[in-house]
């Protein structure tokens, strides 16, 4: 019973990366353009 529902966890967590994990990229690359617009301004 423990060792089921430990797995399913971990199977549940890996979805919720899967997902999340895209939308991780998005937002990264988002926050790496206003970055570099900073610096642009900066200079």
């Amino acid at each position: 019973m423990f060792w089921s529902k430990t797995f399913s966890f971990w199977i549940w967590l890996y979805c919720i990366f899967e997902v999340a994990g895209k939308n991780v990229a998005v937002v990264m690359l988002a926050r790496a353009v206003r970055l570099n617009k900073r610096k642009l301004l900066d200079f």
